[in-house]
């Protein structure tokens, strides 16, 4: 029969060229490692940098008057219903841009940086803030808490010195001189008791919401 020639087959990896081909593109390879280098120096700076949460806390203690002319502070002898009132007013665009103001930061940073929450069924509002710096964590959340209960107290006074003002406008009306028995004078000492108990509400309405626990650095 014919005989046929058969070249000889190499299944193994011809180390020598491969070493040659990285050679010949060390470019390529030094480019790749720096790419990498670039990439994992920026995960740690960036994405690994680890976020700072810190919690300020705010108090609100129901005064449990007859009536309730502030219309700022709720009075539905619910706790969760106080609160949760409470906490829709926190995130008033009015308070945002206040505690704002107060950091140091633009409105949008705040925003998105403090979240409002309940503390459990007690009656605390939470207000926590986030950052990379534990510091500034801090100093979001107490700036955000004080400019609520600022902008609740400033609301409630509304309707508060309203009352007040109307019964000193009252008083004022009022001859300065009554006898005794006069029935001007009995209604003096009614208007004065009147106005007592109105300036009395009013300091137990401001003090009912306060900042209890400031916020620390964690």
């Amino acid at each position: 029969g014919t005989s046929m020639n058969k070249q000889p087959t190499h299944d193994g990896i011809d180390l020598g060229r491969v070493i040659s081909a990285v050679t010949d593109r060390w470019y390529v390879v030094a480019g790749c490692v720096a790419l990498v280098v670039v990439v994992a120096a920026g995960y740690a700076k960036i994405i690994a940098k680890p976020v700072y949460e810190a919690t300020a806390m705010v108090s609100y203690t129901d005064p449990k008057r007859s009536e309730n002319p502030t219309s700022a502070m709720p009075s539905t002898g619910i706790t969760r219903e106080n609160i949760q009132t409470l906490i829709g007013a926190a995130g008033r665009s009015v308070v945002v841009s206040a505690a704002a103001s107060r950091a140091g930061v633009d409105a949008q940073d705040m925003q998105r940086d403090v979240r409002i929450g309940a503390h459990g069924d007690a009656s605390i509002i939470d207000v926590i803030a986030r950052s990379t710096s534990a510091r500034e964590s801090a100093a979001l959340a107490n700036a955000y808490a004080h400019a609520f209960v600022d902008d609740r107290r400033r609301q409630a006074s509304i309707g508060l010195d309203a009352q007040i003002a109307a019964t000193t406008r009252d008083l004022a009306a009022l001859p300065r001189k009554l006898a005794a028995d006069d029935a001007r004078s009995v209604l003096s000492n009614t208007l004065r008791t009147q106005l007592s108990d109105q300036q009395a509400a009013k300091r137990d309405w401001l003090n009912s919401l306060q900042v209890s626990a400031e916020a620390q650095p964690p």
